[in-house]
C-alpha cells in the first residue's frame, strides 16, 4: 500500500513537471497565407504556466520542405519567470515550388531544467503558388492582306511557380457560333499551329516563333487573336491560360493614272476636255483624296478635284478642261497630278503622277482634218465607181 502511494506521488510530480513546461500559445505569420518564392515572418508567443521560473530556454525550428529558416534556426529565450510570456520571430523562406496547401512546421523548446525537449507542431497555409503565363511582346503588330510571315512571341511566367510541359497553340482557323454559322479567320497559322516550349520558371521569359498567313481578302481593321498557353502545375494539374495578340491589317496605297479620252484633240488656244482614270493598285485604302492639277501646257479651268475614298483595286475618274498655249508645231508636255490623301492610320501622304500629252498647232490639226476629209472623198468616189461598174455588168449580162 505504501508502495502504491509513493508511485502515485512520483507520478503526480512528474506530470506536474511535464505539463508545467513552457509552451507555444499563439502563432502568427506575415503575410497570411504565405506566398511561394518569398520570405515570411513567423511570430511565436511562448508562455510559462508554471509557478516557478525556467532558465536557459531555447527554441528551434525543424526545417522541412517548403519552409526553411533564413537566419538562425535556434533562438535564445533565456530565463522565463513564473507565468511569464515572451515572443520569438523566425524569418523563413517559402520555396517557389510549394503547392497551394497546408504544411506543418515543428518547434522544439529546450531548457536546463526541463529535462526533455518539448516539440510542438503548427499548420502554415501556403497559397498563391500558381503559374500564370502571358504573352508580353510580339515582334510585329502590323500585317498586310496576302502576307506570309514569321512572328516572335515573348511568353513570360508572371506567376509564382514553374509551368511544366508548356505548349503554345493558335486555335483552329474558324469559329462556329451558337447559331451554327462558321466564321473563317483572316489570320491563320502556317504549318503546325502548336509549339512545345517546356519549363518556364517564375519571372522567366521564353521566345517562340510561329508562321502565320493573312487572307488576301482580309478586311483592313484591328484583330485580336487568342493564343492558348497549356501547361502542367507542380502537382501535375493541366491548365490553360489564354493570352491575346493584337494585329492591325493595313496596306500601302499605290496610285496610277491614265488618259482615257481627249475631246477634241489638244490644239493651241482651243479648250479640250481630258478624261483621266485614277487607279489604286495597292492593298491600302486612301481616304480624303484630293488631286492638285498643274501643267505648263496651258490654262486649266479647275485645278483641284476631290475624290474622297478610293478602295484597293478601285478606280475613279476626273475631267480636266485644258486650253493649251499658242504653239508653233507639235509640242510634248505633261500634266502633273499631285495626289494628297490619308492612309488607314490617318497619316497624310502625297503621290505625284506625270501624264504625257501632245499639243498640236492649228496647221497640224487642220492637216489632220483635211486628211480625213480627203479620205472620205476618196471612199465616196470609189463607191460610185463600183456602183457604175456593177450596173454596166448587169446590162451586159442581159444582152
Amino acid at each position: 500500500m505504501k508502495k502504491m502511494i509513493i508511485i502515485l506521488i512520483i507520478s503526480l510530480i512528474v506530470a506536474n513537471f511535464v505539463f508545467a513546461a513552457p509552451n507555444i500559445t499563439q502563432i502568427n505569420y506575415n503575410p497570411s497565407p504565405v506566398v511561394p518564392g518569398s520570405t515570411a515572418q513567423i511570430l511565436l508567443q511562448i508562455e510559462n504556466p508554471d509557478n516557478s521560473s525556467h532558465n536557459n530556454l531555447t527554441i528551434s525550428m525543424n526545417e522541412e520542405f517548403p519552409i526553411s529558416v533564413v537566419n538562425d534556426k535556434t533562438k535564445n529565450i533565456g530565463n522565463l519567470e513564473k507565468f511569464g510570456k515572451t515572443t520569438v520571430i523566425f524569418d523563413v523562406y517559402i520555396d517557389s515550388k510549394a503547392e497551394n496547401k497546408t504544411y506543418y512546421i515543428e518547434f522544439n523548446i529546450e531548457g536546463s531544467d526541463l529535462g526533455a525537449t518539448k516539440t510542438e507542431k503548427f499548420p502554415v497555409i501556403v497559397f498563391g503558388n500558381q503559374p500564370n503565363l502571358k504573352i508580353v511582346d510580339s515582334s510585329t503588330d502590323k500585317l498586310i492582306p496576302g502576307q506570309e510571315t514569321e512572328i516572335e512571341l515573348t511568353i513570360q511566367n508572371i506567376g509564382t511557380s514553374t509551368a511544366n510541359s508548356t505548349i503554345i497553340e493558335m486555335p483552329e482557323d474558324r469559329t462556329i457560333t451558337a447559331t451554327g454559322s462558321v466564321i473563317e479567320r483572316d489570320i491563320t497559322p502556317l504549318g503546325s499551329s502548336t509549339k512545345y516550349i517546356g519549363e518556364i520558371n517564375p519571372n522567366e521569359q521564353k521566345i517562340v516563333t510561329i508562321k502565320i498567313a493573312v487572307n488576301k481578302d482580309a478586311k483592313l481593321k484591328n484583330y485580336n487573336i487568342p493564343i492558348n498557353l497549356q501547361y502542367r502545375t507542380q502537382s501535375g494539374e493541366e491548365k490553360t491560360d489564354i493570352s491575346y495578340v493584337g494585329f492591325k491589317i493595313s496596306g500601302t496605297v499605290d496610285f496610277d493614272a491614265t488618259i482615257k479620252d481627249i475631246s477634241p484633240i489638244l490644239m493651241s488656244n482651243l479648250q479640250s476636255e481630258i478624261t483621266v482614270e485614277l487607279f489604286n493598285k495597292g492593298v491600302g485604302r486612301a481616304e480624303f483624296t484630293i488631286i492638285d492639277i498643274n501643267t505648263n501646257a496651258g490654262t486649266i479651268t479647275k485645278n483641284k478635284e476631290f475624290i474622297g475614298k478610293l478602295e484597293p483595286n478601285d478606280v475613279d475618274s476626273i475631267k480636266i478642261k485644258l486650253t493649251p498655249n499658242q504653239y508653233v508645231g507639235m509640242k510634248k508636255e505633261t500634266i502633273q497630278l499631285k495626289i494628297n490623301y490619308q492612309d488607314v492610320d490617318a497619316i497624310e501622304k502625297t503621290e505625284i503622277i506625270e501624264l504625257p500629252i501632245v499639243i498640236n498647232s492649228v496647221e497640224q490639226a487642220s492637216g489632220q482634218d483635211n486628211s480625213i476629209f480627203g479620205l472620205i472623198i476618196n471612199l465616196i468616189i470609189l463607191g460610185v465607181i463600183v456602183f457604175i461598174g456593177y450596173k454596166a455588168y448587169k446590162k451586159f449580162i442581159k444582152k
